[in-house]
């Protein structure tokens, strides 16, 4: 029987052979993050990582924060910022 972590870690292997992966320094396309400064499911600071990472390898990115919002914005304002 395999326990718990035992299990998780295999799942881990797995999931990690399947995955493709491509390290962040082969990144070429523009890129664009929005962020609700608030959001529980992508933590802010996730984003903030991957702007300066884009950012440190040269990739032309752009971040724009939402402050009081989660993950999904929910003023009418900031979803019209969004799609413009």
């Amino acid at each position: 029987m395999i326990s718990g972590n035992s299990a998780r870690r295999e799942s881990m292997r797995r999931s990690l052979r399947v995955t493709r992966r491509r390290p962040i320094s082969a990144t070429r396309t523009p890129t664009l993050i929005l962020a609700g400064e608030d959001d529980t499911s992508n933590p802010v600071g996730q984003s903030k990582g991957l702007y300066r990472a884009l950012k440190h390898f040269g990739v032309e990115t752009e971040m724009v924060l939402y402050p009081g919002e989660g993950h999904a914005p929910r003023r009418g304002a900031y979803n019209v910022d969004m799609f413009q």
